[in-house]
């Protein structure tokens, strides 16, 4: 707040708006959320999900999930930085598998941020890759709390179009904001992944949101 953050994030879906984001403790990231996002939290009460609960403690050996955005102005970025309770040597092949593969999809998906590309043509390439490489279940999500989109535009809303989905045929053009989100949801263990915000350049995709892209680890 000290640096600008207006504290509300803006929706455009009607309910969703959230004050700074999701922060979902090691397996509840994967609970069903009506928020149309790949990350979901238990929070204090179904009524009041966001921001977690006091309550609920991070515990060694564990994954933090945090899901924020920084408005300044009315304009916004959204970003997902995971972090791991313990030594990083401690974190599971599979999730760290999983993580890097997210890594893999976002710079893929950002090379491929520059004028005329199809975001239809992203999101079919990026859930037929996820598909083959083993990662289909939980891409984006597991279960009823599965979401069919690996990004979306952003601006005065954090859910603005174009959105990286089936369907969106219209090409990109240069200017326009992304927030670009491959996540893997691991059962009873949490949601890895990532999330940052690009701008659409005939270059590609430029970050807006820093170069930290792995778990960080907190000992």
């Amino acid at each position: 707040m000290e640096q600008g953050h207006q504290g509300i994030l803006r929706m455009e879906n009607y309910g969703e708006e959230a004050f700074l984001g999701h922060i979902a403790a090691g397996d509840s990231g994967n609970y069903p959320s009506v928020f149309n996002g790949p990350v979901g939290l238990r929070g204090m009460h179904p009524a009041t999900p966001h921001m977690g609960s006091a309550a609920r403690r991070w515990r060694a050996g564990e994954i933090l999930t945090i899901d924020a955005g920084f408005g300044l102005a009315g304009y916004q970025t959204d970003k997902t930085q995971v972090y791991w309770s313990g030594d990083p040597a401690d974190i599971p092949d599979r999730a760290q598998a999983a993580h890097d593969f997210c890594i893999e999809v976002q710079q893929w998906i950002a090379d491929r941020l520059k004028p005329g590309e199809l975001p239809g043509a992203i999101w079919e390439h990026c859930r037929g890759w996820a598909e083959q490489s083993g990662w289909g279940e939980g891409f984006m999500a597991l279960g009823g709390n599965k979401v069919h989109f690996v990004g979306h535009g952003i601006g005065l809303a954090i859910d603005e179009y174009p959105v990286l989905a089936g369907g969106f045929d219209l090409p990109l053009e240069a200017g326009m904001v992304l927030a670009v989100e491959p996540k893997i949801g691991i059962p009873g263990f949490g949601m890895v992944g990532v999330e940052n915000t690009f701008a659409v350049t005939p270059g590609g995709g430029q970050c807006l949101t820093g170069a930290s892209h792995g778990i960080i680890p907190i000992l």
